[in-house]
């Protein structure tokens, strides 16, 4: 007897001055497959109609919970609090910009049935407004096979035990961007089993303005920081080891020199003020990050620029600039992810 009907989701969907995109993405957890979910909006005191839409919508259907919290916390500390109100057996995470498939959380939960799963996840499509949608392809970096080998997944692909949250006791922190980087790695890391479907059930929403929010200078270093709490978080955990030091250092050292290209690629005006610290930070915590596998994989033109922008200040974000301007669309790379 199949009964994976039974077993309630609580779907959390954090909420910021998104009255554009709500409805869509409302109607497309109220027509899951799976009926049996709690539908968890936390306002975070949005300025625009937002509040009003979820209060709408939760008048005509009572699994949707709204929750306005007073004042503006951040997309981490709404992520908590959702998680304290959640009743359901498994949690499963939605922007509020995007949209899932009918039968995203329905296929999800059937795996975690299936191969007993602490956590699922499933494959996405990249859309937009115009009802354009790209499958995700994905080309991992030597030591993401090592962890992910389907995938990097973020947070709104998985569907994950409750139990799971409490027994890990890990929680989101307040970061502006990188805050899913300190709890799922940790909670891949902490699993005894995954399941992944390469099937798409989910639709990342690109074409969003207010997607530029997380692209500010903050970005480089919220993105760090939340790969170094993923690091305290599994040292807490008890599973820190040499094999995940190794993965978790070559995922940091790839951060930052992604990050000297993408200060130049992600902005009209670039944040240049941020080079110093970041070429200090790098070399301080890993003064041989040139013997890394990070490094190694880099081509020959890739190692010249990062050198440029690492080894020599501002005559190389100088020189740079200067190289740039040139040629503003030179190729690094054909993966637009992995631009270095």
């Amino acid at each position: 007897m199949d009964t994976t009907h039974f077993d309630l989701i609580s779907i959390i969907i954090p909420v910021y001055n998104t009255e554009k995109y709500l409805p869509q993405c409302l109607d497309s957890l109220i027509a899951q497959n799976h009926d049996n979910i709690e539908i968890i909006c936390v306002n975070d005191a949005s300025t625009d109609n937002s509040s009003t839409i979820l209060h709408q919508y939760a008048q005509k259907d009572k699994r949707i919970l709204v929750f306005d919290l007073p004042r503006n916390h951040g997309v981490g500390y709404v992520r908590n609090f959702a998680i304290e109100k959640a009743h359901g057996e498994y949690i499963g995470f939605v922007d509020s910009d995007d949209w899932a498939c009918p039968n995203m959380f329905d296929t999800l939960l059937a795996q975690t049935k299936i191969f007993d799963a602490d956590i699922s996840f499933c494959n996405f499509y990249k859309s937009d407004s115009n009802n354009s949608s790209t499958k995700n392809t994905f080309n991992p970096l030597p030591w993401e096979k090592e962890l992910f080998p389907q995938g990097f997944p973020f947070l709104w692909q998985c569907l994950i035990k409750k139990s799971f949250f409490t027994e890990s006791q890990l929680s989101f922190p307040s970061l502006a961007t990188g805050e899913d980087l300190a709890v799922i790695i940790p909670l891949f890391m902490y699993s005894h089993k995954i399941a992944h479907t390469d099937e798409a059930l989910y639709h990342h929403r690109i074409d969003n303005p207010s997607i530029t929010r997380k692209q500010n200078a903050t970005y480089f270093g919220e993105t760090i920081i939340g790969i170094e709490s993923a690091i305290a978080n599994i040292k807490n955990l008890n599973i820190w080891n040499q094999e995940n030091q190794n993965i978790m250092n070559n995922l940091l050292i790839h951060v930052y020199l992604f990050s000297f290209f993408d200060i130049f690629v992600r902005f009209t005006s670039p944040p240049t003020q941020y080079l110093p610290e970041l070429q200090q930070s790098l070399k301080k915590k890993f003064p041989s990050y040139r013997k890394t596998p990070a490094w190694k994989l880099r081509n020959l033109k890739q190692k010249f620029l990062l050198s440029l922008l690492i080894e020599r200040g501002n005559i190389g974000m100088h020189t740079y600039n200067i190289l740039r301007n040139i040629k503003k669309h030179f190729s690094v790379s054909k993966n637009k992810r992995y631009p270095l």
